[in-house]
């Protein structure tokens, strides 16, 4: 399975599908394939992002800076 993220509104009543952007799905491979060569600019793979570390944005640069 594959994930999308729907990037523009989609439908195509012939298949019953249809939607809407922002939407997150899974699709087989034939789906897949269908849909990229149906409107390949209305979808992209969804890829999770991590959350930075808790600490990230709050660590201190090294207080000896050799000056």
């Amino acid at each position: 399975m594959i994930k999308l993220h729907c990037v523009g509104n989609y439908a195509n009543d012939v298949r019953g599908l249809r939607f809407a952007v922002g939407d997150v799905f899974e699709a087989d491979p034939e789906q897949y394939k269908f849909l990229m060569a149906d409107a390949p600019g209305c979808f992209v793979e969804h890829k999770a992002v991590e959350a930075p570390p808790q600490d990230k944005a709050v660590k201190r640069a090294p207080q000896d800076k050799g000056l």
